[in-house]
């Protein structure tokens, strides 16, 4: 699977960037070590090598001297790794009328392969690269960052592809309580992939989560650092950020918040905002094109992490021209289609008991719920075990997940970690009519996460 999108030219391109910037830093490594001393002299001072064999080796050596001996861009580097292995099982139930469907499925998978390479430039820039090799791009985000420290801007340019500050819970893989996202997040994480004559592919798309290729903002405010804010401009596609030729349009960023954070406590709260003209697609009937429509939403949040006590919770809301479908069967989303005002909350509660040499023990509950107002959601949008729907699209689906982390590493809590829960969803009502129709979902899922 990996060859089949490395044949990809741009891929093999970003990845040749990504391993030139390692040997780049190695090379800064290799010119420290050679100007502080030279390692063939002190071999032959110290008789393990004979001066012949040292003049051997330096004439070996002169291309790769020449290359390493030149001052290097990248001070020091880091690199960091972690996977996801999980079993899983999901069991559906679906029902209209008199007719009941059902589908089991269970089985093992890697659910994340995560690299990581920080190169540091000086003391305020630096570049981050993250690949996820278990998805097919393989690059989740990547770069450049340049930290600010002026009276009248404190914070930090990025440049290039990473997550906007929306949806806050997609933003963190590594750190999640649950082993899967809400389905809010899931919700509004969608890409606008494409059409199959005429309706979407995929699920229904809202393009104000995922990764945008843009220039990001985040500050202080000079005059109290714990608020914090954000600007940003990006491609408005999620789906297309590597494709500049599919997407020319542009998303717009804002967020505001605060954030304390100290050795017992770490709380954050705020606002983020997403507008882009562009960015969801509707079937035109007479011209039998796509049309690109206008989105824009608003996500308001709040974050607590105590010495044992967690709570995590977001209300999302987003406004999508044409957003309705015109079908309970697919997505269908033409000029015809009204506009949608899809809105999601979720709360997550943790509470952490110290085990002494066991680790730590924190049992974990979250609600979630979305009311698409007529934009549709099926099992397979939000749900990652799940492959297809039973029976179409509905308009409303609550869940509930109950189960616990066991962190065997007490001081990170997250790089041995065990997380099994069981999750239920109830998918309920027709997006395009009245009729009673629904879904039931029980979902187990048991993961170990290894962080290198």
């Amino acid at each position: 699977m990996f060859l089949r999108y490395f044949k990809s030219s741009i891929w093999r391109n970003l990845v040749a960037i990504f391993f030139v910037a390692m040997d780049i830093s190695l090379c800064a490594y290799a010119q420290d070590y050679y100007n502080e001393k030279n390692l063939l002299d002190t071999l032959v001072e110290h008789r393990i090598l004979t001066e012949q064999d040292a003049l051997q080796t330096r004439k070996l050596m002169v291309n790769t001297s020449d290359i390493t001996m030149q001052k290097s861009l990248v001070k020091s580097f880091n690199l960091g790794a972690y996977t996801q292995f999980r079993y899983q099982f999901s069991h559906q139930k679906a029902t209209e009328g008199n007719i009941e469907k059902t589908r089991t499925a269970n089985g093992e998978t890697i659910r994340r392969v995560i690299f990581l390479y920080n190169a540091h430039f000086n003391d305020t820039s630096n570049m981050i690269v993250v690949l996820n090799l278990v998805e097919p791009s393989p690059f989740d985000s990547f770069y450049f960052k340049k930290t600010v420290d002026l009276s009248i801007f404190k914070g930090a340019i990025h440049f290039g592809v990473m997550k906007p500050e929306f949806n806050m819970e997609y933003t963190a893989a590594a750190k999640l309580k649950v082993p899967e996202r809400s389905i809010v997040n899931s919700f509004w994480g969608g890409k606008d992939v494409g059409y199959d004559d005429y309706y979407h592919e995929s699920k229904p798309n809202q393009c104000l989560a995922g990764n945008h290729l843009g220039l990001y903002w985040r500050g202080n405010m000079p005059f109290d650092e714990r608020i914090i804010y954000g600007l940003s401009i990006t491609n408005a596609k999620n789906a297309y950020w590597y494709k500049l030729e599919q997407d020319l349009e542009l998303a717009y960023w804002w967020n505001i918040g605060y954030a304390v954070k100290n050795d017992k406590h770490d709380f954050q709260a705020g606002l983020n905002f997403g507008y882009t003209p562009n960015a969801s697609s509707a079937y035109d009937s007479n011209t039998h094109n796509a049309v690109k429509c206008e989105c824009i939403g608003s996500v308001a949040y709040f974050i607590y992490q105590g010495e044992n006590l967690f709570i995590q919770g977001e209300f999302a809301i987003t406004t999508s021209e044409h957003g309705k479908t015109m079908s309970d069967e697919h997505a269908v989303y033409t000029t015809d289609s009204r506009s949608a005002t899809p809105f999601g909350a979720f709360l997550i509660l943790g509470y952490a008991f110290d085990l002494g040499s066991l680790g730590i023990f924190e049992p974990i509950c979250r609600y979630s719920y979305i009311d698409t107002d007529g934009a549709g959601i099926s099992e397979n949008n939000v749900i990652y075990s799940i492959k297809k729907s039973l029976n179409g699209y509905y308009n409303k689906v609550d869940s509930y997940y109950v189960g616990f982390n066991w962190y065997l590493d007490k001081q990170e809590r997250r790089n041995w970690k065990i997380a099994t829960g069981l999750e239920y969803y109830h998918f309920y009502d027709s997006p395009t009519s009245i009729k009673s129709k629904s879904c039931n979902v029980s979902a187990f899922i048991t993961q170990l996460q290894i962080l290198f």
